[in-house]
Parts: structure tokens; C-alpha cells; sequence
């Protein structure tokens, strides 16, 4: 086997590369060493960094290959990576284990009590049969993941019996991430979590007439009303409940498992019209609010600036104007309901065009002069909004950059020039060079078809998506990406 070193093109990895070199030239003055005790463990970690990006790159291709054949994934095939020419990396090799090691994680005392409820009321449910285990809230960023596994380890811990638990949500990205959670945690192995990862509706049935102890997968897989398991030893872990319970899709969950116990996580308190959470789950077992997660400190405050564009009417006869265009067009009547239906959409409103710069230009101007530097994320309507506000923050951000540039050489030309402005400018020009920008959507079918009907092209986006580990380096206060421009579809 060869490693193959990142091409020296490859404008990421030249930025890693002079990072980690700066790095371990501050380690080498401020250390001590000698060139014998500095070199060998500086220039490992430094070979290992690179061998992780690689490494990380042909895992995220294994992923994508697999994607609908869970049989057949090769992504803990090490020959699949040195037939490449990279490196295969053990979990507890790879760099981000290194640099972080092994922490225990505790409950924390929100978590122990929601917990404790939890495992009380779904004894009862299932002593009085009907499945209804509770409403777990949650806000937020107070480890409602890691509640799930607190909750699923200590039912197996203190409660005999063969517990499957099943733990359904209605994203991909959710999906994902919590299945990463258990893994990360050690209540599934990396094999066991890919094993019992659903990626298709036979998939589902044969997992769940197994004997698994934890089965993954999206309420989109239930597509038939079949009983799959009549077990009463089944929990299953609902997370966002409120969002798509009470359709055709949670119908056939309780119809393939009638004997489960089913419990609802949530990080959003129920409101008008979300009574029907109640019913189906049953009462609360655990709340934590916004405010006291603040004041516990387990979550950061959150602070509110409407600085949205006014929507103002500049025609007063619009209707009277669209009336008569409908009548023109002598619409039949379905056409005119369906019209009706989306003049009656706020969609078309808020993603006009020409609100979208504003806004976009407001991004620019708010994360340049907000007097610190941190990172910043745009949350969209949906997969075209993202796309077209990523474009539009780009162009604006370009034009900014340009202008820092012409007034600095301006300046220069100039010996009386003020030394403070031109300081100031060129951390500016600084901030605006070395920042990254990442678009962060959901998969879908045709998706690329369907951007390019609106002039939009996802591929580089998705490639990114697929090959780079963005929400990682969005974490990193010391990776240059520092905005995500995200879609919100719920």
C-alpha cells in the first residue's frame, strides 16, 4: 500500500497544510524540545491530519455508494481505502480521537429526572397496555440525544427483559445524527449502528422481525399498514413528534408494532393545535424550558433584533387589478381555487427577489461589524432560498472585499494616511480573504434537476456536502468556515 499525498492545487489542503506548519513551528518555539524530541511526534500528527482528510474524504464516498444497500456497505473495509491509495483509520486512530480522547459524559440533573419519569411512566403504560409512554421536552441544545441514550441504557441496565428500541424521525440529517450519538457513546458499535441503520422499507421489516437491540430509521419507511412485530418488549423513541404523528405514515407505525411503547422527544413545546401530541403520546414526563436551561447554564442565552425588510403594498389596486386579470383569463373553477391557494402563500412574498438582497447585504454588514469575530448561520426557507441566498451573500460579500481592496491602495499612496484606518482595513480584507461560506441542505431525488429549472446549481454544494465534514468544521472556532446557509423545511 502507498499513500498518496493531497495535490498541492487543492486550495483547502494548502490551507491546512500552512495551518498545521504554523502550528508546529509555535509548538517547537514555546516547547523546550529538542530537534530529536520535537520531530517525530510533531511531524506524526501532522502526516495524520492529512491522512485523516483523505481518509474522511473516501469514507464519505463509501456513504454515498452505500446509500439504499445497506448489505452491501464497504465503509469499515480497509481494503476499500488502500485501493485508493488511503489510508484505512481505525476509529480510535483517527485524528479527532487523538485530540480529544476519551470523556465520560455525565447526566446532567434535567436529564436524570426526565429520565427517571420516563422509565416510570412507560412501566405504566405497558402495565395498563396502551403504549403511550409520555412527552419528553427538551429545549434546544440541552442534550436531548443524549437523553435518548441515558434513557435506552438504563432501561437495559434495571429493567429485565429483551428491549428493542426504535428510534424514528422524519429527516435524514436527524436520522444521522442521532444514530452518531449512540454510536459515539458506545451503546452501539460502529458495526452493530450500521447494521441496524434502515435504508429501505425490506430493510425495516427485517430488522424488525430480528432480534436487534436497536433499530434507526425515518417514519417515511412505514409505507404499508403490515404488522411487522407484536412484541411488548418494543419502545419506540419519537424524536420532533409533533411534526408528522398524526398521518397515514404514524398510522402504519402503530399498526406494524401495536404492542409498542411509544414515547415522544421533543425540543419544541406543544402550542394551539398540537394538543393531538398529548393523545397520541400521553402526558408529560419531563419540562425544560428555554429559561432554565439559560439559567443552568447548559444552554447559551439567545438574543432577538428584528431586522427583517418591511413588505410594503406600493399597488392599493392590486386586488381589484388581479380580479380583473382572473376574469380576463376566464379561469375555469378549479383553476381559480388553485390560484387562490397560492395567492394565498406567504412564500412568494418573502422570497422575492429583490427582499433577498436586502437581506443578503444586511448578512454582510452585520458579520463585518458586529465588533467580534465568530461564526454566523442563515437559515432559509427551503433548498432553493438557501442556494439563492448563498449566491446573493457571495456576490455581496465579492463587492465588499473589492471596495476594502481600492481603498487600501488608495490609501497607501498616501505617507499622512491615518495607520489606525489602514490597520483596521486590512483586518477587514483579512476577514473577508480567509472566510469560508457552506451551503448545508437535505439530500433529495432529482434535486439537481429540479435547481437547475430555477437556475440554480447544487452540484458543488452537494459535492462539498458529501466530501467534507461541515457541520465539524462549523464547530471549530479555528476553521475558516464560518457561515452555513441552511434550508428549514418543518
Amino acid at each position: 500500500m502507498q499513500w498518496i499525498a493531497p495535490s498541492a492545487k487543492d486550495s483547502p489542503t494548502e490551507t491546512l497544510e500552512k495551518r498545521l506548519w504554523d502550528a508546529a513551528d509555535q509548538v517547537r518555539a514555546n516547547s523546550g524540545l529538542s530537534s530529536q524530541q520535537y520531530s517525530a511526534p510533531v511531524l506524526g500528527l501532522i502526516f495524520l491530519r492529512f491522512a485523516e482528510v483523505r481518509f474522511a474524504k473516501r469514507r464519505a464516498e463509501l456513504e454515498q455508494q452505500a446509500s439504499g444497500n445497506r448489505r452491501g456497505s464497504r465503509v469499515d473495509e480497509p481494503v476499500a481505502y488502500h485501493a485508493e491509495g488511503v489510508l484505512f483509520l481505525a476509529p480510535d486512530a483517527r485524528f479527532d480521537f487523538l485530540k480529544t480522547g476519551l470523556i465520560k459524559i455525565l447526566g446532567q440533573n434535567h436529564q436524570v429526572l426526565g429520565v427517571n419519569n420516563a422509565i416510570a411512566s412507560m412501566l405504566e403504560a405497558r402495565k395498563e397496555g396502551h403504549g403511550r409512554g409520555g412527552v419528553f421536552w427538551q429545549t434546544q441544545g440541552s442534550g436531548k440525544s443524549l437523553a435518548m441514550v441515558f434513557f435506552s441504557q438504563k432501561v437495559l441496565r434495571k429493567i429485565a427483559g429483551n428491549w428493542t428500541f426504535v428510534v424514528v424521525t422524519d429527516r435524514t440529517e436527524l436520522d444521522d445524527q442521532i444514530a452518531k450519538t449512540f454510536k459515539a457513546t458506545g451503546a452501539v458499535s460502529q458495526q452493530e449502528g450500521e447494521e441496524s441503520h434502515v435504508q429501505s422499507g425490506e430493510d425495516l421489516r427485517d430488522l424488525l422481525r430480528g432480534n436487534h437491540r436497536y433499530v434507526f430509521t425515518l417514519i417515511q419507511k412505514f409505507l404499508t399498514p403490515e404488522k411487522l412485530s407484536d412484541r411488548r418488549d418494543i419502545i419506540v423513541l419519537t424524536d420532533e413528534a409533533h411534526r408528522t404523528q398524526y398521518d397515514t405514515l404514524a398510522l402504519n407505525t402503530r399498526s406494524a408494532l401495536p404492542n409498542a411503547i411509544f414515547l415522544a422527544f421533543t425540543a419544541t413545546p406543544l402550542i394551539a393545535g398540537e394538543e393531538r401530541t398529548r393523545e397520541v403520546f400521553g402526558d408529560y414526563v419531563s419540562i425544560y424550558d428555554f429559561q432554565q436551561s439559560v439559567e443552568d447554564g447548559a444552554t447559551v442565552p439567545l438574543f432577538y433584533e428584528n431586522r427583517t425588510p418591511e413588505l410594503k403594498l406600493k399597488n392599493p389596486s392590486l386586488n381589484e387589478d388581479i380580479y380583473a386579470l382572473i376574469e380576463k383569463a376566464q379561469l375555469n373553477e378549479e383553476a381559480e381555487q388553485k390560484l387562490e391557494r397560492e395567492l394565498g402563500r406567504q412564500y412568494h412574498i418573502i422570497t422575492r427577489d429583490d427582499r433577498l438582497d436586502k437581506i443578503a447585504k444586511d448578512i454582510v454588514a452585520h458579520f463585518l461589524g458586529r465588533g467580534f469575530q465568530g461564526k454566523a448561520m442563515v437559515v432559509s426557507i427551503d433548498k432553493a432560498t438557501a442556494i439563492k441566498m448563498y449566491n446573493k451573500v457571495r456576490k455581496y460579500w465579492e463587492e465588499e472585499q473589492q471596495r476594502v481592496e481600492a481603498k487600501l491602495e488608495k490609501l497607501t499612496k498616501f505617507t499622512e494616511s491615518d495607520p489606525d484606518e489602514v490597520r483596521a482595513l486590512n483586518e477587514r480584507l483579512g476577514i473577508l480573504k480567509n472566510s469560508d461560506m457552506a451551503v448545508v441542505v437535505s439530500p433529495g431525488q432529482n434535486e439537481v434537476e429540479q435547481m437547475a429549472k430555477l437556475g440554480l446549481d447544487i452540484v458543488p454544494h452537494r459535492k462539498r456536502m458529501n466530501t467534507e465534514p461541515l457541520d465539524e468544521k462549523f464547530k471549530d472556532p479555528d476553521d475558516p468556515c464560518e457561515s452555513h446557509s441552511s434550508a428549514h423545511c418543518g
